[in-house]
């Protein structure tokens, strides 16, 4: 996948200019940097930028969750691109070239009757500037006591405005445990030829009444979980620097060179 980002990260520096990549420690500008007069200027990469973007949301899909959310909040724009995308372009491709050697690490180490599923859900409230929607974030992972491998991850903005952080955590949660979370252990449970118990992991109380029969399953657990230790929490806000390096420890992810050592 090394080689792939450094083709991406050539082909948006061959559209956008010769200027060298900064080393940048997150996908996301800090706050201040975008203006509200360039919204309204169109952006020199308006024509380009759709190809950039799906060539990025490969490697987000297949090894690089880290990626998801900034390519998602990018390619709602594709058709109304703006100055300040060019600036969110700019900042991504730079996190990209300067993490070129980031890999996803999953490792299993147990045997199969002593492995369940694990998903981390997660919500914004009224994040995205545009529009007020929120973003739903989902990461499930297969897991034992020495076992830890990623499977699954998804953040998709919300197709209505939440009037709550509870609306937005329960959509959120309905998202990944209708879509993904409960496919996924009946698929499990067939090849693993016994019932796989589902461990959801949720950082908010939220009320559970349109969905608290499935819990009534015993199969099916819900827990809280700090939100530092949130896997899911990457994909629905911009997280600052400083809180960045453990998102990725949570994902699973590090550095090429750290690749054989186990996630958390």
């Amino acid at each position: 996948m090394t080689d792939y980002i450094d083709q991406a990260v050539t082909k948006y520096t061959d559209l956008a200019g010769s200027s060298p990549l900064k080393k940048v420690p997150t996908p996301f500008l800090p706050d201040g940097s975008l203006l509200a007069e360039d919204d309204a200027e169109l952006g020199e990469l308006s024509a380009d930028a759709c190809g950039v973007l799906m060539k990025n949301l490969y490697a987000a899909r297949l090894s690089r969750p880290d990626l998801l959310k900034p390519i998602n909040d990018l390619a709602k724009n594709v058709t109304k691109w703006t100055k300040n995308c060019d600036k969110q372009l700019c900042r991504l491709m730079s996190y990209m070239s300067c993490t070129r050697g980031h890999t996803l690490r999953g490792y299993v180490a147990d045997k199969p009757e002593d492995l369940w599923l694990e998903l981390f859900v997660d919500s914004d409230f009224c994040g995205s500037r545009e529009d007020a929607k929120s973003t739903s974030g989902g990461y499930l992972v297969l897991k034992g006591p020495h076992t830890y491998f990623p499977i699954m991850w998804v953040s998709k903005k919300q197709t209505s405005v939440s009037r709550s952080t509870t609306e937005a955590e329960v959509i959120s949660l309905a998202h990944s445990l209708f879509l993904e979370g409960l496919p996924a252990m009946s698929l499990w449970e067939q090849l693993l030829g016994r019932k796989v118990v589902l461990k959801v992991r949720e950082d908010n109380q939220v009320n559970l009444g349109s969905i608290c029969e499935i819990f009534e399953n015993e199969a099916c657990e819900i827990s809280y979980v700090a939100t530092d230790e949130q896997a899911a929490d990457i994909f629905t806000k911009c997280l600052e620097p400083i809180k960045w390096d453990n998102a990725l420890e949570l994902l699973g992810m590090s550095p090429h060179s750290h690749c054989g050592k186990a996630p958390p």
